[in-house]
C-alpha cells in the first residue's frame, strides 16, 4: 500500500514548488542599486545615465532606460507594478511612498520608448 504524506509535508512541498515555479518565471528586474524600481521587460537601463544620492533626508535617482516598447505598454506595466510595491498615485505617472516622490517621463523616438525615472524626497506641500 503507498504512502500518504502528512498535511505538513505536503505544505513544504507544494511551497517549495510554487517557489521554484516563481523563480523560474520570474523575470523580473530592477534598475540598478534600486531594489524597490522594477525595470519592465523589453527596456534596458542606460546605466552610464543612472545617478543615486542617499541624503539624510531622503534619496534623489535620476535613472533612464529605453526599450522597443509602447508608451502604453509602459504606463500600463508601472501603473499595475508600483503600487504593489507600496507607490501610491498622485497624478499621471507620479507616484509617492514613504518620504518620496516618483515621476516618469515617456518619450518616443527612432530607437524606442525612452523612460526617465525621479526619485526625490517628497516636500511637506507634495500631495
Amino acid at each position: 500500500m503507498g504512502r500518504m504524506l502528512c498535511a505538513p509535508t505536503l505544505v513544504a512541498l507544494v511551497a517549495v514548488m510554487a517557489l521554484i515555479a516563481t523563480m523560474a518565471s520570474s523575470d523580473e528586474r530592477f534598475i540598478a542599486g534600486l531594489e524597490d524600481l522594477p525595470l519592465m521587460a523589453g527596456l534596458h537601463e542606460m546605466r552610464d545615465a543612472t545617478i543615486v544620492f542617499d541624503k539624510p533626508n531622503g534619496r534623489i535617482v535620476e535613472a533612464t532606460a529605453l526599450g522597443a516598447v509602447t508608451v502604453g505598454e509602459v504606463q500600463r506595466f508601472y501603473l499595475t507594478t508600483l503600487p504593489e510595491l507600496g507607490w501610491v498615485t498622485a497624478g499621471d505617472l507620479r507616484f509617492v511612498r514613504e518620504g518620496e516622490t516618483l515621476v516618469l517621463t515617456l518619450t518616443e523616438g527612432d530607437e524606442g520608448v525612452r523612460v526617465r525615472y525621479s526619485i526625490v524626497p517628497k516636500h511637506g506641500d507634495d500631495g
